[in-house]
């Protein structure tokens, strides 16, 4: 039998040979890197049932699968520093939303494993993370575990408060165009806390209002709230309060619904700033006496 120029009977020319070969290499690396994206989907059905907190479900729930180190164990205090919150189900991307304190073994652990992992894998823009209270970076052992340095959170506030919409931001000169945000019994309770952790120390608006100060700090309890939710342009939840003192309950009877707005009235009436997400208050203003 007769071969034919350039190779035996049947056979792909040399250049037909080397072209299968290159496409066969290219169809291989595309398909690792469409393997390596999926590499989020994947730890998610794995890290199932992976370590996520604290007995009774108040720790952050915090990537881990298996075989990495525990995110809040610890010996001693030196083991807990502040780190990301890393998107349980995609440990490739920080949740971009919070920032806390973990085993500094673990996110040691967290920053070889991205390296090594996640070299295909785009995250999606995420914002900055909200700068937290101080305490909140702030590391400590307790029973084996890391935890911050806040202290625990107290019992819910009983003074009288309702919510307004944002829209009152724009009214009351907080905001050109305020952006809503829905508020829990829980972070109103938070703001609580926080307008009486501020109060006692922040500067009035005006210099010669320090002595109602005071007096607002004596009978804080008994104002009643007005809360208005709204963000600021880095999308921190703020809260004007709007707090004022209808002991008859007569004087104003719509509060509830309706924005309580008089001239005068002295420390009867007031207002601030919280940022929820700052753990910080700003812009305490209290009324003239007339």
């Amino acid at each position: 039998m007769r071969r034919r120029a350039g190779g035996a009977a049947g056979a792909s020319p040399p250049n037909s040979r080397v072209h299968g070969i290159r496409d066969g290499y290219n169809r291989g690396v595309a398909a690792l890197r469409s393997l390596r994206a999926l590499v989020p989907a994947l730890l998610a059905i794995a890290c199932g049932a992976c370590p996520s907190g604290r007995p009774g479900g108040d720790e952050p729930v915090q990537f881990a699968p298996p075989g990495a180190p525990d995110p809040l164990a610890c010996a001693s205090d030196a083991a807990c520093v502040a780190g990301p919150l890393v998107d349980p189900n995609n440990g490739c991307c920080d949740s971009g939303v919070a920032l806390g304190v973990f085993n500094k073994d673990y996110l040691e652990w967290r920053a070889t494993w991205v390296r090594e992992q996640c070299r295909e894998v785009k995250c999606p823009p995420q914002p900055p993370p909200a700068p937290p209270m101080a305490c909140a970076l702030e590391g400590r052992c307790v029973s084996g575990r890391c935890q911050h340095r806040c202290p625990p959170p107290g019992p819910p506030f009983v003074a009288e408060r309702t919510t307004l919409p944002a829209e009152v931001a724009r009214a009351v000169g907080r905001s050109e165009d305020p952006v809503p945000w829905s508020p829990s019994a829980v972070d109103l309770d938070a703001a609580d806390r926080l307008l009486v952790a501020c109060v006692p120390t922040l500067e009035p608006a005006v210099a010669d209002h320090a002595e109602a100060r005071s007096k607002i700090v004596a009978g804080l309890a008994e104002y009643r709230r007005q809360f208005v939710p709204f963000r600021d342009s880095q999308g921190h939840r703020l809260l004007w309060i709007n707090l004022f003192r209808d002991r008859a309950g007569d004087h104003h009877p719509d509060w509830r619904t309706e924005l309580v707005s008089v001239r005068g009235g002295g420390h009867g009436y007031f207002s601030i700033l919280v940022d929820l997400d700052g753990g910080r208050c700003s812009d305490l203003r209290i009324n003239s006496p007339r």
